[in-house]
């Protein structure tokens, strides 16, 4: 038998192996997604990073499935903050690709998510809140005083939000295992959190993180 003739008969045999009903069933669960909306996460470790990667293109041009996102880089050390609307998850400290992937789907199931949640606006700029009201204190017109007094109430109420926020406890202990170094993985629904990943993402930031929500 020729390299050829092996090959091919070794392919023929794995794929009569496959289980039709699962690869239905996969499809209906992935028709579901773009029906709801919904989102597609991909885990690639290693060479199947770069598998993700392409995987996470072809369901959004072709597919029309809205932000997959591969989390796991091959050589690229990430740290997991997982957190729902009751509180913090898991945090871990910095880990390597496989052992991200292994964690993240360890703690996939447990997150509470909600159904039919009204989407929240835009989360605010508070990069642009805090120049906006620097600006105005050097201005000495009463509206402008005004103003900066509004812009200063909205700042503190976000604050007071932010640290109240299962975000913020996810993000503080999860900044306690690693250094600026690490990428942070922040896994939520985006929607009750918006105001306090804003604010916290401004300050990881400034301390030279890099974050990636999802």
């Amino acid at each position: 038998m020729s390299y050829v003739d092996k090959y091919l008969t070794e392919v023929k045999t794995i794929t009569e192996q496959i289980d039709h009903a699962v690869i239905e069933r996969m499809i209906e669960i992935i028709l579901n997604i773009r029906r709801n909306n919904g989102r597609l996460f991909f885990l690639g470790v290693g060479g199947g990073a770069g598998n993700a990667s392409h995987a996470v293109n072809d369901f959004r041009k072709i597919a029309g499935i809205e932000s997959s996102l591969s989390l796991a880089q091959d050589g690229i050390p990430a740290a997991l903050a997982a957190y729902d609307y009751n509180g913090v998850i898991l945090t871990t400290p910095s880990l390597v690709a496989q052992e991200l992937t292994i964690r993240t789907l360890e703690i996939v199931k447990e997150i509470v998510t909600r159904e039919n949640t009204a989407k929240s606006l835009n989360p605010p700029d508070v990069v642009r809140l805090r120049a906006n009201i620097r600006r105005l204190l050097q201005a000495e017109s009463p509206p402008a005083g005004v103003l900066r007094g509004l812009l200063q109430i909205e700042l503190k109420s976000l604050t007071h939000n932010a640290r109240s926020s299962p975000c913020t406890a996810a993000l503080n202990e999860v900044m306690a295992k690693t250094n600026h170094q690490s990428t942070v993985i922040v896994i939520s629904n985006q929607n009750h959190d918006a105001e306090a990943l804003a604010f916290n993402l401004q300050a990881l930031t400034i301390k030279g993180n890099a974050v990636i929500s999802v």
